[in-house]
């Protein structure tokens, strides 16, 4: 009986972890555009402490909240590099970059090419 009460209750702690970490990524796909956005402010709108939320988001995703954050905010990026004619700027700012230029580092970091050279490449 004891056996099967603990086991219960891991099943029940693994379901809140996942509803948990979805609610997460729900955030960061809808509020990714917000520069403000980090582990410590979803850390407060969830409600759970930032090393317990970067330890359970690092085992359910593989990743850190901030390199999950960053690749939507790249793939959002290329899609409006696709699509737009908006000068990096004002995609860096649509997709939640402060800084330009630190837009066009990581945008070069992840995809091999500037921004401007990946607009030119797929517009093509």
């Amino acid at each position: 009986l004891f056996d099967e009460i603990i086991f219960h209750l891991q099943r029940l702690s693994m379901n809140r972890t996942a509803y948990t970490m979805q609610y997460a990524l729900g955030i960061m796909q809808r509020d990714y555009a917000d520069s403000e956005l980090n582990l410590q402010l979803l850390a407060q709108r969830l409600n759970i402490s930032q090393s317990y939320l970067g330890r359970q988001f690092h085992e359910y995703t593989g990743k850190t909240v901030t390199e999950y954050l960053n690749d939507i905010r790249m793939e959002k990026a290329k899609e409006l590099l696709e699509n737009t004619t908006l000068k990096n700027y004002e995609i860096a700012e649509k997709v939640g970059f402060s800084d330009p230029h630190y837009f066009g580092i990581s945008f070069k970091k992840m995809t091999g090419c500037t921004p401007t050279e990946y607009a030119r490449e797929k517009r093509r």
